[in-house]
This record gives structure tokens, sequence and C-alpha cells, in this order.
């Protein structure tokens, strides 16, 4: 990610999502990845915003305290999406 790219991130807050103001963060997940918590904001970064997955990491880590390989929300944001398909496949068709 580009460094003004980044800073403007970090001045609008769209890096520093807090769980009290962000509805879509998992609180209260305990079982599975914890990249699964923050999947919302991971796709987000990675589809809309068109982040690095070593952006995404840095993020992770420096905002979330979690740390996991390029690889692995490599691995992840592509299971994720093959779930969405499969999801979109299997939902009947509106007439």
């Amino acid at each position: 990610m580009e460094k003004d790219l980044y800073q403007e991130l970090a001045n609008r807050n769209y890096l520093k999502l807090k769980l009290d103001n962000v509805a879509f963060t998992k609180k209260t997940q305990r079982n599975g990845s914890p990249l699964d918590r923050y999947r919302n904001e991971i796709l987000f970064f990675r589809h809309e915003m068109k982040c690095s997955y070593q952006d995404i990491e840095k993020w992770l880590l420096a905002y979330k305290g979690v740390k996991r390989s390029k690889v692995r929300i490599f691995k992840k944001i592509k299971e994720w999406e093959k779930e969405n398909a499969s999801k979109k496949k299997s939902s009947p068709k509106e007439t």
C-alpha cells in the first residue's frame, strides 16, 4: 500500500476500527480462525481498498493483535470467496 493511501486510511480511521463501533466484527467468536472475526474488514480492504495481503497482515498485527502470514490470509480470502460462490449457486433464482 502506498504511504499516501495508508496515511489517508489512518486519518479517516479506516485502519483503526474498534469493536464497539463496528457491527460486523464478531466479538464473541471463540472457535475457528481469528481471521473469521475480521472477515468483513479484511474483504473490504482487499476488494474495495485494493490493499495487498502484506498490508492486511500489517493491519491485523498492528490494530487487532492477530499474527497471520500473507499466505494464510490469501488462502482464507479464497476460502470465503468459494463459500460465497457456492451460496450464490445454491440459492433459488428469482423469476
